[in-house]
């Protein structure tokens, strides 16, 4: 995979991509969550960054831990960028932070606070960049909607915050988001290829819950 986030403009039924530069748009927001993940001694390849989500309520800010965070990833236009002279410092410096395995989870609880924090500062910003240009480009009507997909979209502690934290004024994320909704997308994509006079049925979607 050649980069870890893309735009992408719906309109009239058709999606197109919007090109970003791969040279500013080097970084995985959602790689950043997972050092958060491991650094908190949760599993970030069996799916426990949700829990992040849990402890992060019961903690504190830490200006050490904040200070050190900003420090790995930047928004950069409509994509993310490692700021690759702090990396090693970085992970030596996360280490202080680390949870111990003798530690409860709870021991966890500012570093989960703090990651998730900045977690959606940088998601905000990048969204807000995102706004701007399709404002721009595409007009006030299509600038006011927003589709999130990809595992960043399980985030809903962030996703809960996005309307009042940006210019988006709606805002829709799938149900399955993640890998497991990739099945259904890929499923849909096929249908309509072979089907192009088909239009996606939008008042009969059924629901999970």
């Amino acid at each position: 995979e050649s980069v870890a986030s893309k735009v992408f403009l719906y309109r009239d039924n058709k999606l197109e991509e919007i090109k970003v530069d791969a040279a500013s748009n080097t970084a995985s927001l959602g790689f950043f969550y997972t050092f958060i993940c491991e650094a908190c001694g949760f599993g970030q390849l069996t799916g426990e960054e949700w829990k992040i989500m849990g402890l992060a309520p019961y903690g504190k800010f830490n200006k050490d831990m904040y200070d050190l965070l900003k420090t790995i990833i930047k928004v950069n236009g409509m994509g993310f960028e490692w700021q690759m002279n702090n990396l090693i410092s970085f992970f030596s410096d996360l280490d202080t932070f680390r949870r111990g395995y003798d530690e409860p989870p709870i021991a966890a609880a500012d570093l989960a606070y703090n990651g998730q924090l900045v977690y959606q500062e940088l998601l905000f910003e990048y969204l807000n960049n995102v706004h701007d240009y399709a404002e721009k480009m595409y007009g006030k009507e299509i600038a006011s909607n927003l589709i999130l997909g990809g595992g960043c979209a399980l985030n809903s502690s962030a996703n809960g915050a996005i309307l009042e934290n940006t210019k988006f004024e709606h805002l829709y994320v799938y149900n399955a988001p993640g890998d497991d909704g990739n099945a259904v997308g890929a499923a849909l994509l096929s249908y309509y290829e072979d089907n192009p006079e088909e239009h996606a049925d939008t008042k009969h979607i059924q629901s999970p819950y």
